[in-house]
């Protein structure tokens, strides 16, 4: 039968769904409503009301039990509740086997009642599901008869559909309460199969259980399920309503049984899993095993609700020294307990199985523990509110166990925080255990074998424990008369303990801190702590930091102190100043300390060689000093005392050598007598310095350019190193004598140098303070300066290169001694040479007094020296003032030479003296309201733009310096391109002034032999504040072609009309571009007395009315020519009939093209023939006879009546 019980279960959970939905069909919608309706509310009552319905049947008082309680004994027939029955049954039951510790404890019979709570549960379950379901139905279906049976609800129709779907409903929640009973029996049931040994489970049982579990119902309905909070996993909701109505209160818990049978049936499980099961060898039992039972019981309700009341019952009953107050027992978070026993426990088992104390044969006494694993077991042991409360109880029957000493050394406070005590405890057990002591040598109470053991351990954590502290506090201050400690001397009033703040920080270190540091420092250079053998060849082992920690303490200072005093340094005794001695008469902590390294290290750094005598009078070498890192200066003179020997030495060996300024300078006391030293910061500052220039011997110093290449960066040899240049003038000493150096090179026999009183900004150059100084950062930049011109001597300084001052001006330019230098040396040049103006050409200041030192600006400075370097002076002496134009053909070398104002003003101060038949330089243009020159503060500028063009001009003219242009030549100006000359209007002033010298305007009377100049190309100019005229330039350009053409020899403008009658065609074009040649041809043709120039060969130009056409001045000259064959002028040509006949054909076609030619002949034709019946109006210009033949018309004549002539 059993193993058909997953059928039984399907059968049973559809026939309760089938009846519940043929009921719904027959009842109908209304009544089937009304039905689940009742039920649902039956059900929620019953869980609602469980807990309080049992509690009142607990507690009420019900005279009849008394009949029933009178038949289980007599004793109890008093008793008219069930809650009055229980102490009375409970002493029934446990009689005389347990103590009155049971039967009186209070908290035993509420958790006895609490539990008896649960028979009454089930009683009343089956109460409320019979005789109370009954007559809850009974009362409902009157209810529904007397208030839902209506006539009108009778004749609705019954909506059998709806009613068979929550009939349907309603066998669905007869059925989820079911499995909610069944669930929570069958969960009890596996759980207790579990729980039985093998031999007596029962085979069904598990049957049953496993059946009931793979339903597929039951795993539907479980899915339904909550989040459980402890558990952190989800519970079926069924399982959840089942140990709510079957639980009991207890402790602020409610106790589910069938929950707590749940994680015993675990607890089994993981018993069955483990080694320990097979073996019964409990190193087999592992750490993660016992944190995982403990895990489980942690989720329990019933332990840790029952913990404290089953301590208190064994403590009452085995009768245990038990005195922790039961109120602060049941206010133990045990939840949290439980879990931090099963850590407790899981780390114990790892310590116990590392230290192989599974082994055969392993003693607790003789092993060793992990240092690690001790440390982690007392912290567990400390979150442990329990052992927290029990601390004390431990302690006291363990020190009971030791050796007397130890009983005598260890106190326990009062007040003391257990759980940062045992954190404490374990941290120097940790420690301990990784000395690798035993407990057995821990047990030998050796106080002085125990302190030097934990010398080894970091103080800080001893500390953390206050008993330890106490402990050790009795032993370092001789209150425990150990002998091992007599030698200490320990000083009144110390404070042993540490100073902490309301948030608990250190404030102040106390004495046992620092002793216990000290005692740990001397156990490093010492295999035994022997306090009677300290001396300064121990205290020399130690580092520095050993030797700082050691004089921290107090205790060590004082037993210390003395033997520093008579410390000697050679064959000198030490300098020992007054000052560091304290009130006590002890040498100061802090001297001790820095004495003790400076010491150490002069034996160590600055010992003598072998057979240097005056090494030996001081007892260390002072130049070894000067090799030394910032870190081994500091080191040396941490010490006073070690300062006032050093101090005092330099002050008698480099006084004849240094500038020792007084600010340096400090005053000492050694027994009350006053010495002067040279003072603590500048002997390291001078230490120093004096390394990085590279000095070896403080007697021999040099200080001279040479020694500045030793302050360039490693790199790059050219380069100031800022932060050695920095250590080197930090220096007062040598800041003062490079001050001196610098400004003996200023002196009337050496004057290599020009040394400011200011910078070009106002800054101070040169100041005084006792002596004079020249201030660090204008050494620095001469110091930048050396070495960008790799100087090793300043005298250098007067012949150095343009070139290389240009290249690196900037640097330089940065030192105003050098600023001042090189402007010195170019003022110096005078005017005559190289013109310095106040300020350039747009008024921006050039150069400027500071003081009584003349400067050049910086940017003026950069411009000139890159002016000179164009023009190939190598050094600033060397310019004479000479401008080489072969440098100067290209823009940008003119641009960088006029950059310079000082270049600007000189080479317009040499145009500007030119004469005026060299070159005239015009001050303003009227025409295009231009200046050509500017005077600015005195000095007179030509402007860049014309500069440039008028070079340009004397470079195409083939000149190549300024000095050797005696005149402006026709060759030099007609061969030249005349766009570069004409862009300089100096040129073109110049060349206009020797034109218009010779040249007539055109009012001039006809038949002059002289160039002409229009009046309106003729512009005004200023000349030297005088109005002057310069021919425009577009004319002057097309002249000066023309001129070429004619091979002028001179600016005189006579005409040679024989040349110009015999030019050919293309030449008189191009001469005939000009308007001036223009007007000359014009006027020389006007002057010829045989022609007559017809009006329609006239025009009106800009620049001259009735003036002959160009193309008919040049067809009149070629006619000239042709005729005359190249022998007669146009100025004296004449042409008739009979001179053209004679002519070929192509040259009277050539001829005939002139209309001055034409109207001549055509008054003979009209002479000679009569041309109203022989000529017709179309052989007439313009169909008119009031002009003059065509070409065709007079070739018409000589063709048709030629025979006339």
């Amino acid at each position: 039968m059993i193993n058909n019980f997953n059928l039984y279960l399907y059968i049973i959970f559809i026939s309760m769904l089938g009846i519940g939905a043929l009921i719904g069909f027959m009842r109908g919608y209304k009544k089937s409503l009304y039905s689940l309706i009742v039920m649902s509310i039956f059900y929620i009552i019953f869980f609602l009301t469980i807990d309080f319905v049992v509690q009142g049947i607990w507690d009420m008082k019900i005279p009849g039990l008394t009949l029933l309680f009178e038949t289980i004994n007599s004793e109890l027939v008093n008793a008219t509740s069930f809650k009055q029955a229980m102490p009375k049954l409970l002493d029934i039951i446990l009689g005389d086997t347990y103590g009155a510790s049971f039967r009186n404890n209070e908290e035993f019979l509420t958790f006895l009642s609490n539990l008896s709570l649960l028979l009454v549960k089930i009683v009343y379950t089956i109460l409320y599901f019979t005789i109370i379901s009954i007559i809850y139905k009974l009362i409902f279906f009157i209810v529904r008869l007397i208030f839902f049976n209506s006539k009108e609800d009778q004749k609705e129709p019954k909506r059998r559909g709806i009613g068979t779907l929550l009939g349907f409903i309603r066998g669905s929640l007869s059925v989820y309460f079911t499995i909610i009973i069944l669930g929570g029996v069958m969960s009890i049931s596996g759980s207790i199969s579990t729980l039985l040994p093998p031999d007596k489970q029962v085979e069904e049982l598990d049957v049953a259980v496993q059946s009931y579990n793979s339903n597929y119902v039951i795993k539907t309905v479980e899915l339904l399920s909550i989040k459980d909070q402890t558990l952190d996993q989800n519970v079926s909701l069924n399982n959840v309503l089942f140990d709510y109505a079957y639980s009991f209160k207890y402790n602020g818990y409610r106790i589910a049984p069938r929950k707590e049978l749940t994680y015993a049936a675990e607890l089994k499980n993981l018993y069955l899993q483990s080694d320990y099961k097979d073996t019964a060898n409990i190193s087999d039992i592992t750490g993660p095993e016992i944190k995982e039972g403990f895990t489980i019981l942690s989720g329990s309700d019933l332990f840790p609700a029952a913990l404290p009341l089953g301590i208190e019952l064994a403590a009452g009953e085995f009768k245990g020294d038990f005195n922790i107050p039961e109120e602060k027992l049941y206010k133990v978070d045990w939840e949290t307990e439980i879990e931090q026993f099963g850590k407790v426990a899981t780390v114990t088992f790892e310590l116990l199985n590392t230290a192989g104390l599974d082994q055969e044969g392993a003693s607790l006494e003789t092993v060793t523990f992990e240092g690690d694993q001790v440390r982690e077991l007392f912290n567990e042991l400390s979150k442990s509110q329990v052992i927290t409360l029990t601390a004390y109880e431990v302690i006291d029957p363990l020190l009971e166990n030791t050796n007397g000493n130890l009983q005598t050394i260890i106190t326990v406070p009062e007040g003391l925080d257990w759980k940062k005590e045992i954190q404490a405890i374990g941290l120097v057990a940790g420690a301990v255990a990784d000395t690798n002591m035993t407990l057995d040598e821990l047990k030998s109470g050796d106080p002085a074998f125990i302190v030097s053991t934990l010398s080894d351990i970091d103080a800080t954590v001893i500390l953390e424990s206050k008993i330890m502290s106490h402990s050790l506090v009795t032993i370092f201050s001789g209150d425990a008369n150990i002998e091992a400690f007599d030698a200490l001397v320990v000083p009144e009033n110390i404070n042993w303990y540490d100073s902490l703040d309301s948030e608990g920080n250190l404030t102040q270190e106390g004495e046992l801190r620092r002793i216990l540091l000290a005692v740990n420092e001397l156990t490093k250079i010492s295999s035994t702590l022997d306090f009677d053998s300290l001396d300064l060849n121990l205290i020399a082992d130690l580092t520095d930091e050993s030797i700082d920690i050691l004089f921290n303490s107090k205790v060590m200072i004082a037993t210390l102190s003395s033997l520093i005093t008579d410390l000697n340094l050679g064959n000198n005794t030490i300098l020992v100043v007054d000052s560091v001695y304290d009130e006590e008469g002890f040498i100061q902590k802090d001297e001790l300390t820095s004495l003790a390294k400076s010491v150490r290290f002069v034996f160590d750094h600055l010992a003598c060689e072998d057979g240097n005598v005056a090494c030996e009078d001081t007892g260390f070498n002072l130049s070894k000093a000067f090799k030394l890192n910032d870190s081994e200066i500091d080191q040396l003179f941490a010490s006073t005392i070690i300062h006032a020997t050093i101090g005092n030495t330099i002050v008698e060996d480099g006084g004849g050598i240094l500038t020792i300024p007084s600010n340096s300078l400090t005053s000492v006391y050694v027994k009350e007598i006053e010495r002067q030293i040279v003072s603590k910061e500048e002997t390291k500052q001078l230490f120093k310095s004096a390394s990085q220039l590279g000095f070896t011997d403080i007697k021999t110093m040099a200080f001279d350019a040479s020694i500045i290449h030793n302050l360039s960066t490693d790199d790059d040899a050219k380069v100031l190193d800022d932060e050695k240049t920095e250590t080197v003038l930090n220096s007062a000493i040598t800041h003062a004598t490079l001050s001196t150096m610098l400004l003996d090179l200023t002196d009337s026999t050496s004057n290599v140098l020009l040394v400011p009183e200011q910078t070009i900004n106002g800054e101070l150059v040169r100041y005084q303070d006792q002596i004079e100084y020249i201030s660090k950062d204008e050494i620095t930049e001469v110091l930048e300066a050396v070495l960008v011109l790799e100087l090793s001597d300043f005298n250098d300084i007067e012949t150095l290169g343009v070139s290389s001052l240009s290249n690196n001006l900037n640097a330089l330019l940065e030192s105003a001694i050098f600023h001042a230098t090189i402007s010195d040396q170019l003022i110096s040049l005078g005017d005559d040479v190289l013109l310095i103006p106040e300020s350039d050409i747009s008024g921006i200041e050039t150069k400027r007094i500071v003081g009584q030192t003349e400067f050049i600006i910086k940017d003026e400075l950069q411009n000139l020296l890159d002016g000179l370097n164009l023009l190939g002076f190598t050094s600033i002496n060397s310019f004479t003032g000479d401008v080489s134009l072969n440098t100067l053909d290209q823009d940008t070398n003119q641009t960088t030479l006029l950059s310079s104002a000082t270049m600007h003003a000189t080479i317009s101060k040499k145009l500007l003296e030119l004469n005026d038949t060299v070159l005239i330089i015009p001050t303003y243009l009227e025409a295009s309201d231009t200046y050509i020159q500017k005077d600015v503060s005195g000095t007179q500028f030509v402007v860049k733009q014309e500069i440039k063009a008028t070079i340009n001009a004397f470079i195409e003219m083939g000149y190549i310096d300024m000095e050797h242009i005696n005149d402006v030549s026709p060759n030099n100006v007609l061969n030249a391109n005349y766009d570069i000359l004409l862009n300089s209007v100096s040129i073109q002033a110049t060349i206009s002034d020797l034109i218009l010298d010779h040249a007539l305007d055109e009012q001039t009377s006809v038949g002059a032999s002289t160039l002409i100049i229009p009046t309106h190309f003729r512009e005004s100019i200023e000349v030297n504040q005088i109005t002057e005229k310069q021919v425009e330039r577009d004319e002057l350009s097309k002249l000066l072609t023309s001129l070429k053409l004619l091979n002028i020899t001179d600016f005189e403008g006579a005409m040679d009309a024989t040349l110009i009658t015999t030019m050919s065609k293309s030449d008189l074009d191009t001469m005939l571009l000009s308007a001036s040649i223009h007007a000359t041809y014009d006027n020389m043709l006007k002057g010829n007395s045989y022609i007559d120039i017809p009006e329609l060969a006239k025009q009106d130009l800009i620049y001259q009315n009735d003036i002959t056409e160009k193309e008919e001045i040049k067809n009149f000259i070629l006619a000239a020519n042709t005729l005359t064959s190249g022998s007669g002028t146009f100025t004296t040509v004449s042409f008739d009939i009979t001179s053209i006949m004679n002519l070929t054909e192509t040259e009277q076609d050539l001829v005939l093209n002139s209309m001055i030619v034409r109207n001549g002949l055509t008054n003979e034709i009209h002479s000679v023939i009569d041309e109203n019946t022989l000529l017709a109006d179309h052989h007439y210009e313009n169909g008119d006879r009031t002009t003059f033949l065509t070409k065709q018309g007079i070739e018409y004549v000589l063709t048709n009546y030629a025979s006339a002539w």
